[in-house]
């Protein structure tokens, strides 16, 4: 029997004035338009460390780590919020 486990990710990122936010059907940022048209998104990765432990590889796809025995990846939360500087 698997156990679940919730993750929670907290970080942040300098972006550039260039990009354009896309806004969700809430109005919370969760993507943003670079100049050329490409999109980018926040995801979930795992990092595997080597076997002798001096490099590690990131796994990015459901498929690979559903091999790793981590399953049903589901998101509630995936947004970015504008920091505010006083």
């Amino acid at each position: 029997m698997n156990k679940i486990y919730n993750f929670n990710v907290s970080g942040g990122f300098d972006i550039s004035d260039k990009f354009e936010e896309v806004l969700s059907c809430t109005g919370e940022v969760y993507a943003f338009k670079l100049p050329d048209g490409r999109s980018v998104k926040l995801s979930v990765a795992l990092e595997v460390e080597s076997k002798n432990g001096r490099s590690f590889k990131y796994i990015i796809s459901e498929a690979e780590m559903s091999k790793l025995g981590f399953e049903c990846l589901d998101y509630t939360d995936s947004s970015f919020e504008e920091v505010i500087l006083c």
